[in-house]
């Protein structure tokens, strides 16, 4: 080959196809040929120069009948362009944001963190990026990536993951940390992942990061940002490669959690003592394992109880009657005694052989006798369960939610916080009875309720990070009254409830003040799932409501809208995936001064679906009227929901928009599971 056509230890570019012997063409381009037409036949290929993908052809002459070569699956997509530092460190840049825990928007700035590629010992192929931070706080320094992602890939939950290790220095879990900005050069939006945390490890030890969140509805354009967000002042050097963003890997497979442990209720067996009772989800079925001592028992059936909320499946999967482990008891636990599984019945019944039709009869506790230890194994089908769910081994899906109350009188000052002194259930350590504040373990959307009553006239508050999130439904003196928000929190966020003013809030037994905050999609065993949520309120403005006429409440502000599915314009939500639907929200007529009929109405497809009337109220002039509305509703895709309002006093009635405080109207909608 004539050394002309050499440049250094390249071959130089003769022309853009090289044609093949049979006529296939191996093409460099900056075309997307599944957009572009691309004359080639069956079989060419294309690289294309400015997104790095390679694309192989489905047929011949002149289409965009291309695919992409490793993308038979979703799994195959990655949308960093330079994952690893084969070549060079090109769409990656160091910022400096302001001083903070989380970025602002991942760029600019004059950073002192650097980021290099190394040949020394990669992590994998030729060469690995090294993170690089000297010995002094670098708080909001960090290193960025543009990425943009296909539409199919827009409201769908994506993964991060990386290869790293610690090189040398001193680093601590939660130095560095994955964060994802959302419109980066427009109005950027900061979302903290799922396991956004980079966690420690000795020099030398090979690490992998991984972290998951949900795109928004509109836009394709995204920020990768490796964040300084610790004030340390150590010096380090970590070496990350094969950075991957795109659709996670998902597994089909049954469904099981770890075992948890429980206490149960019984039938006839007294007060158990020694007791332990541990279950977990084994696919369609639940495990039960248990170990107790009967108190003083009663004549009659003899059972243990199911873990709360779980009932045994019905005579399709399970007959009427049937074994469903084993059990003994007795001095030497020689004595067997066989577990009974009851279709419909919350309990696990104890029977022994018989002469009776199947050959078993429920054992009376009295002939168990009192202060007899037994231990048993059961696995029962449970009505509502399937065998198979979507996993990830990426997602942290754990069940989380606290619920606190107020056993007794709390008497606050204005814009103070409330504290709650009873923990009712708290899954993660989540509330401080001392400080009043619930702190968000892991970063999601949350649904947030309180019901309060007090001696006086106060607008409870809901706050964050110490500052005024929402203004809630108002409350009168001595009357019940409810609420509820939706809203994206980052881990470590604190949200308390505050008082406008200063009033004793009433404690008791049962407690009419509980304030609870759970996370949506959050099943016992570990899936991957796609939050589908929205949260509006009202502008500013008041709204008039005609006089005895249906009328869309217009709520004209997004707090935000995952799928996009709410349209301010015609104040209804269009239905984006099938499934069960909780619509909640309130609103506050402005000065009702005369006895009138009220009523709130979910309409579906422009036809009734639920009302809800409210009370008569009558007053001095500009005495308000909150109203509060909670429905469940199983919705299909494209269904079209709205709320009404309705009043009769004679005339226009106003309903108040968000005044200084925020929030006296809103509507939150969101799918519960999957």
């Amino acid at each position: 080959m004539p050394a002309t056509i050499f440049s250094g230890t390249k071959v130089k570019t003769l022309k853009s196809t090289l044609d093949l012997n049979g006529g296939n063409d191996i093409i460099s381009s900056t075309t997307d040929p599944t957009s572009v037409a691309v004359s080639a036949n069956i079989g060419s290929l294309l690289l294309n120069s400015s997104n790095g993908k390679l694309y192989r052809k489905n047929d011949s002459g002149s289409s965009t009948n291309w695919s992409e070569v490793g993308s038979g699956g979703t799994a195959g997509i990655n949308y960093i362009t330079n994952p690893n530092a084969e070549t060079n460190t090109t769409g990656w840049a160091t910022y400096a944001d302001a001083a903070g825990a989380s970025p602002v928007d991942g760029t600019g700035g004059s950073p002192n963190v650097t980021w290099t590629r190394s040949t020394t010992t990669p992590l994998r192929g030729s060469a690995d990026f090294n993170f690089v931070k000297d010995a002094a706080n670098r708080q909001g320094e960090g290193v960025s990536a543009d990425f943009t992602i296909d539409s199919a890939d827009t409201a769908k939950v994506l993964s991060v993951s990386f290869d790293y290790e610690v090189v040398s220095g001193t680093y601590a879990d939660g130095d560095l940390t994955i964060y994802i900005i959302a419109d980066p050069s427009g109005t950027p939006v900061v979302i903290q992942p799922a396991g956004y945390t980079v966690l420690s490890a000795t020099a030398g030890t090979k690490m992998k990061a991984t972290a998951t969140f949900q795109t928004q509805a509109t836009g394709t354009s995204y920020r990768l940002c490796l964040h300084v967000a610790s004030t340390s002042a150590s010096a380090y050097t970590l070496a990350l490669d094969n950075v991957v963003c795109g659709p996670q890997p998902v597994l089909i497979a049954p469904a099981m959690t770890d075992w948890k442990t429980y206490t149960p209720a019984n039938l006839n067996l007294g007060t158990l003592t020694s007791a332990t009772f541990v279950y977990r989800r084994v696919g369609d079925s639940v495990e039960v394992v248990g170990r107790f001592t009967s108190g003083t028992v009663s004549s009659g059936d003899m059972a243990i109880g199911l873990p709360s909320g779980l009932v045994s499946a019905g005579t399709d999967r399970i007959p009427a009657t049937a074994i469903c482990g084993k059990g003994n008891y007795g001095v030497n636990t020689t004595n067997q005694i066989d577990p009974l599984v009851v279709a419909s019945s919350s309990y696990i019944y104890f029977g022994v052989q018989s002469g009776s039709t199947n050959g078993l009869a429920n054992y009376n506790a009295a002939s168990f006798g009192s202060g007899t230890t037994m231990s048993f194994f059961a696995r029962v089908p449970i009505s509502g369960w399937s065998s198979n769910a979507i996993s990830s081994a990426d997602t942290d899906s754990r069940i989380i939610m606290a619920q606190v109350s107020l056993a007794s009188n709390y008497a606050v000052g204005a814009n103070a916080v409330v504290k709650y002194d009873t923990i009712v259930k708290d899954t993660s350590a989540m509330y401080s009875t001392s400080s009043g504040l619930m702190t968000i373990p892991v970063s999601g959307f949350y649904c947030i309720t309180t019901s309060n009553q007090e001696n006086g006239s106060t607008a409870p508050l809901l706050y964050k990070n110490g500052s005024q999130l929402v203004r809630l439904a108002d409350l009168s003196a001595n009357v019940y009254g409810s609420s509820s928000y939706t809203g994206y929190f980052n881990a470590g966020d604190t949200v308390g409830l505050y008082s406008s003013g200063a009033v004793t809030f009433f404690g008791g037994s049962p407690s009419p003040c509980n304030f609870a905050i759970f996370r949506l999609s959050g099943p016992a065993v570990v899936q991957a799932t796609e939050t589908v949520a929205a949260s509006l309120q009202l502008s500013t403005s008041t709204a008039a409501i005609a006089n005895s006429t249906d009328t869309k409440i217009p709520f004209d502000v997004k707090i935000f809208d995952t799928h996009n599915a709410f349209s301010t314009s015609t104040n209804s939500y269009t239905v984006p995936v099938t499934g069960t639907y909780h619509i909640h929200g309130a609103y506050l007529w402005k000065g009702t001064t005369s006895t009138a009929d009220y009523r709130t109405t979910l309409n579906k497809n422009s036809s009734l679906l639920r009302a809800q009337y409210q009370p008569s109220k009558s007053g001095t002039a500009n005495l308000a009227h909150g109203v509060t509305f909670d429905y469940l509703e199983k919705l299909n895709a494209g269904d079209v929901i709205y709320v009404t309002c309705y009043q009769s006093t004679g005339g226009a009635l106003a309903i108040w928009g968000n005044d200084l405080l925020n929030g006296v109207g809103s509507l939150m909608i969101e799918r519960i599971g999957n």
